[in-house]
């Protein structure tokens, strides 16, 4: 689990600051909601309606003790659990990244979309060098991006190239981090593309060279 981790970065860097940490996932619950009609649902005192973000229309918040009354509320609305294959085609087709699967500790968020995880007007923060540096003088060398996999889906964790490279697996230009086939799309994928490819780009897998990826920018979808 993610759990772990983010809890032990957050107390890794509280040092200095008149801030406790504390673990209490156990006492909450959190339900992600698809469908025109979640955003408008009435929910019960003490339950938070959270606004839409990726392919959630919206998300409930609440104690864990009313998650089995929350539950009973969902399926006197007409609501059903989605199988987690299908939840994973609607991560992928709403091109949100999954922290341990698209991204780690490693990643910059501009790397991931996600600029906006940052903000630049408050005071001093963990790596507000790089992000002030890299804002001010320049850009990530590569950025995570949307793939169609006209030839058929590849695998996650595959390394992409330029079709024209001589030498197969030697210049990296983009990898597979996701990867599903969704009803409507068809083969469709996750991972990141270098600075220098555009999108509409086409790219080949190193271990099948008749395996495509065509790059799509997640901000012209």
């Amino acid at each position: 689990m993610l759990r772990a981790p983010v809890f032990e970065h957050l107390r890794k860097y509280v040092l200095g600051s008149r801030v406790t940490v504390e673990d209490r996932s156990e006492e909450l619950f959190r339900i992600g909601l698809y469908g025109p009609a979640a955003a408008s649902l009435d929910v019960p005192a003490g339950v938070f309606l959270l606004p839409a973000e990726g392919e959630f229309s919206a998300e409930l918040l609440g104690p864990a003790a009313m998650r089995a009354e929350v539950g009973r509320l969902l399926e006197e609305a007409g609501s059903e659990e989605v199988a987690e294959g299908t939840a994973e085609i609607l991560r992928i087709e709403a091109g949100r990244p999954r922290f341990g699967t698209d991204m780690d500790s490693t990643n910059l968020p501009d790397e991931v979309g996600l600029p906006r995880a940052i903000s630049t007007t408050k005071g001093c923060y963990v790596g507000q060098e790089v992000v002030a540096r890299l804002r001010t003088y320049g850009r990530v060398n590569r950025r995570f991006v949307r793939f169609r996999f006209p030839e058929g889906r590849i695998d996650p964790g595959t390394p992409l190239r330029r079709p024209e490279e001589e030498t197969p697996g030697k210049i990296e230009a983009g990898r597979v981090t996701s990867s599903a086939v969704s009803p409507e799309s068809g083969p469709i994928g996750l991972g990141y593309a270098f600075r220098e490819i555009l999108d509409g780009d086409r790219l080949v897998s190193t271990v099948a060279s008749g395996d495509i990826a065509i790059v799509s920018d997640l901000a012209s979808v």
